[in-house]
């Protein structure tokens, strides 16, 4: 009988292709301090969870920037801090070290497209009487009105929170302009034709990188342009008889030219910080489109961008209905041809904005998801929680200063805490009262604790899968 030769495969692939992306949602996942809110502290206390009992080796953060939280820290005041909720930059720079010494590795999430309205840059943008005005003036996209009026509204362009704010345009009463805003009016867009914008952003990149950051997940980079000539965008539907504001296709306000450049360039900063033996600088990229607009996000034969776009395809079968075997096959075929040769392939079956897998697809069909995920070729995305089936919780009270349909309906159920044993707030904190609030179902056994111990729960499906890897 032959001898059996092992081969460390690690050796052959980065980091980010061997290890499954573990996305943790701040907020959610453990409270050091027992105030309601899950902190950086509180993530450290984990590590040894996620690298010794679970596997998973890289971890993505959802923002902990400094930020007024109007959309959970999207809305970014100062790039190169963290949030009190959070903790202190020295918990930062602790976190890293304490994941480098483990041999695991940190995805930031960088929020390229806008910045909060409390960010200096747009308090000094949007006063002509601020000292640094004429610095920061041409930083956000301003807009003449059609009367000189608050009411003279560029065009139709609408918010992606459309149900909170219908138009993208706010009126600011000390500029006499209006601001664009994709998404919240609390979030105006950057200027990304501005030269001095791009730099800023660029050293917000390496600024991070310095501290050790490993990679960035880049959000919402499809948004980062907009076309000039302000057409109005095309209705969904011209024959309803609507309002200017009824449109919903960002055929203007979205995937406009110069996105790629704007990716070209970040990556090839981040191949600076990648040239000392052992360092590389990990890039993904959040877009929702047709597959052949995603897949361009990992650039040409000439020009590299991301190391991949997110693989939104397998969230978009929604239903169990539309789990069949060929529904399955076209959706996997149709990325693996279509993706650049010599290019690494990801899949993502949830995420902060969707609803959870067991919730959408029962728990069996979850955990045939779990095992494609971790079979194919390519690396899986895994959202906390999704290792021990955690479901969606109806929130019925609003927990935002903002609070839209979408999020109300759609996201406030995918982010409730972590359930890690069956004690008070299943360990998530003692004494408090979650931001959120908690599932009950970790009392009957769904939680990491109990499932640990029983061999056919989903964490020790999910802990041998990935060993398996």
């Amino acid at each position: 009988m032959g001898q059996v030769i092992k081969i460390d495969y690690s050796s052959y692939f980065e980091f980010w292709q061997t290890s499954p992306i573990y996305q943790i949602y701040p907020k959610s996942y453990a409270d050091s301090n027992n105030d309601g809110i899950g902190d950086i502290t509180g993530i450290r206390g984990k590590l040894d969870y996620l690298k010794d009992d679970l596997g998973v080796e890289m971890v993505w953060l959802n923002p902990v920037y400094e930020s007024p939280q109007f959309d959970n820290g999207y809305d970014i005041m100062d790039y190169r801090s963290i949030d009190p909720v959070f903790g202190t930059m020295n918990d930062m720079e602790l976190l890293i070290t304490d994941l480098h010494d483990r041999g695991m590795k940190l995805i930031m999430d960088f929020v390229p497209n806008h910045t909060s309205d409390q960010h200096a840059w747009f308090n000094a943008s949007s006063d002509p009487d601020h000292a640094q005005h004429d610095k920061y003036k041409d930083y956000y996209i301003w807009v003449d009105s059609k009367d000189g009026t608050e009411n003279g509204i560029p065009n139709n362009w609408q918010s992606v929170f459309s149900d909170v704010e219908k138009s993208a345009w706010e009126w600011s009463a000390k500029r006499k302009q209006f601001y664009y805003h994709a998404f919240l009016k609390q979030q105006p867009d950057l200027n990304f034709r501005n030269e001095a914008v791009l730099a800023e952003l660029d050293g917000v990149l390496a600024f991070w990188m310095d501290q050790g950051v490993d990679g960035f997940r880049c959000d919402a980079v499809g948004f980062m342009f907009e076309a000039t000539h302000l057409r109005d965008n095309p209705l969904v539907d011209p024959t309803l008889n609507v309002n200017i504001l009824y449109s919903s296709v960002y055929l203007y306000s979205s995937d406009q030219k110069g996105i790629h450049d704007v990716m070209a360039r970040w990556r090839a900063l981040l191949d600076k910080y990648s040239t000392e033996p052992g360092v590389y600088r990990f890039m993904e990229t959040e877009v929702y489109d047709d597959v052949d607009s995603v897949i361009r996000y990992y650039g040409t034969p000439w020009v590299d961008e991301a190391d991949f776009p997110m693989n939104f395809r397998l969230i978009d079968l929604e239903h169990a209905s539309a789990w069949t075997g060929t529904a399955i096959e076209t959706t996997v075929l149709e990325w693996m041809t279509k993706m650049p040769a010599g290019k690494w392939p990801n899949w993502v079956i949830g995420n902060h904005d969707q609803p959870r897998v067991v919730s959408r697809l029962g728990k069996p069909l979850a955990i045939c998801a779990a095992f494609l995920t971790m079979t194919l070729s390519g690396t899986p995305g895994m959202y906390y929680g999704e290792e021990i089936g955690m479901e969606d919780l109806p929130i019925t009270n609003p927990v935002r200063r903002v609070t839209t349909k979408a999020n109300f309906a759609k996201r406030d159920p995918v982010r409730t805490p972590m359930q890690w044993d069956t004690t008070e707030n299943a360990g998530f904190c003692k004494n408090c009262t979650p931001w959120l609030p908690l599932n009950q179902n970790y009392a009957i056994g769904l939680n990491v604790e109990d499932e640990k111990v029983d061999a056919t729960s989903v964490f020790n499906i999910y802990k041998r899968l990935i060993n398996l890897r």
